[in-house]
């Protein structure tokens, strides 16, 4: 079994910090040892765009210790809050077989970078991002929250307008996955896609019908996010499945079959 993990977002113990799981990270970890040949971290395990990493390391020691005590059987590919230092000492993806794994943040425009690996121009989420701990600092913890779901009302309100007006609205996160990973491996549509990011845990298949997707089919997982108040999950791959697992008992939450 191949464990996949990301967006825990590490930070430095102070208010700013959205990652309390300690205890349960460690658990989780304790729980691989055994079942997986492979923990891939899908990037932003650190809260760099808020943090130094020696503060990060010394709020979650314990987590840092017990990652690296693993580190024979961990991959690791970096995210946009983790771009530096990482970005020049891991890779932007990771691939075996039929599965192609990435943050993601390369196809999101407020967090892409505009010339990887030669530019520190920062995107304009990492301003936005400082802004929202400024306010979690100063305001309220739970700032991060207020505003992540006044965003979400309001994407649903783009949808429902756009609708209304009778546009054509195929411009969904799905879509655009599936037209990025079509080229992500020599032009072919990898099997087996994962991502994390967007925190949306999922998994799903689109078979030949769906738009873009090749006849063999493709299957399509997001690790979601370990943050505060949102829940925690991973994705495992079995030769049989690729699975959403609950982050706390490990159980199976969403299931599809390999084909």
């Amino acid at each position: 079994m191949k464990v996949f993990i990301s967006d825990l977002h590490l930070g430095d113990g102070s208010k700013a910090d959205d990652f309390h799981r300690d205890k349960e990270f460690l658990a989780f970890l304790d729980w691989t040892d055994g079942r997986a040949s492979e923990i891939v971290i899908l990037g932003d395990l650190f809260e760099l765009w808020l943090a130094d990493l020696e503060d990060v390391f010394w709020a979650h020691s314990e987590v840092v210790k017990a990652t690296a005590d693993r580190r024979s059987k961990i991959r690791y590919v970096y995210g946009n809050h983790d771009y530096l230092p990482f970005a020049r000492l891991v890779p932007e993806r990771y691939e075996s077989e039929n599965i192609v794994a990435l943050h993601g943040h390369q196809f999101d425009k407020w967090n892409q970078f505009d010339n990887p690996l030669r530019s520190l121009k920062w995107p304009i989420g990492r301003w936005i991002t400082l802004l929202v701990a400024e306010l979690e600092r100063w305001v309220h913890p739970d700032a991060d929250v207020w505003l992540e779901k006044m965003r979400k009302e309001f994407g649903d309100f783009k949808v429902e307008a756009a609708l209304l007006q009778n546009k054509k609205w195929n411009c969904t996160d799905l879509d655009q996955v599936i037209e990025v990973t079509n080229n992500l491996k020599n032009e072919r549509l990898a099997h087996i896609s994962i991502f994390g990011h967007n925190h949306n845990a999922e998994v799903c298949y689109r078979g030949a019908g769906y738009p873009m997707v090749s006849t063999e089919g493709w299957i399509y997982a997001n690790c979601g996010t370990w943050v505060d108040n949102e829940y925690p999950t991973f994705v495992a791959v079995t030769e049989k499945a690729v699975q959403l697992r609950d982050g706390y008992d490990y159980s199976i939450l969403e299931e599809v079959s390999i084909l």
